[in-house]
C-alpha cells in the first residue's frame, strides 16, 4: 500500500507504481491474473486513472472514497467496461460523496460494464475500516480472475 509524498499527484507516480506492480509479481508467487486494484480517497482518484489507462493489468477495481476524475468522459469509460468494478463512497462524505461515483458505475453499466456501487450508510469520508474487512467484497476479490495475459 504505497503511500503518496506531499504535493504530489498519482499521476507523477504512474510508472513507479506500476514498476512497483512488476517486480511484486516477478518476486513473489503472485498470480498475476488475480492482481486488483483498489485506493482509498486521494488513492482511489488515481487509481481511477490508473485503471483506464492500464485495464488490461487488473483483474478488478475497488475504489473507496475517491473522486472519479473530472476529466472522465466516455473514451475513459469505454476502457474500463471490461474490468469489474465495485466502488465504495459513504452517504454523508463531503469530500467524495456517492453521486459522482454513481454516475461513473452507470455510465459503465450502460457500456456494458460489469459495475457496482455501495453507499455506506451513516458513513462518512473515513468509510474504509467499514469496507475492507467486509467478507461479500472479500469474496468478490477472489472471485475476480482477469481473462486475457496483461501486456509486458
Amino acid at each position: 500500500a504505497p503511500q503518496l509524498p506531499p504535493e504530489t499527484a498519482w499521476r507523477d507516480r504512474r510508472d513507479e507504481l506500476l514498476a512497483l506492480i512488476d517486480h511484486l509479481v516477478q518476486t513473489y508467487a503472485i498470480d498475476e491474473s488475480r492482481v486488483l486494484l483498489t485506493g482509498f480517497s486521494l488513492g482511489a482518484a488515481g487509481g481511477w486513472e490508473l485503471a483506464a489507462e492500464h485495464a488490461e493489468r487488473f483483474a478488478g477495481f475497488v475504489p473507496v472514497s475517491g473522486k472519479v476524475p473530472e476529466h472522465f468522459g466516455p473514451p475513459e469509460f469505454r476502457r474500463l467496461r471490461e474490468l469489474p468494478v465495485w466502488a465504495f463512497n459513504g452517504e454523508f462524505d463531503e469530500r467524495a460523496g456517492p453521486a459522482q461515483a454513481q454516475a461513473a458505475i452507470a455510465a459503465l453499466q450502460a457500456l456494458g460494464g460489469r459495475a457496482r456501487h455501495t453507499t455506506v450508510a451513516a458513513g462518512d469520508h473515513f468509510i474504509e475500516d467499514a469496507v475492507y474487512p467486509d467478507p461479500i467484497l472479500q469474496a468478490w476479490w477472489l472471485g475476480q480472475r482477469r481473462l486475457t495475459p496483461a501486456a509486458a
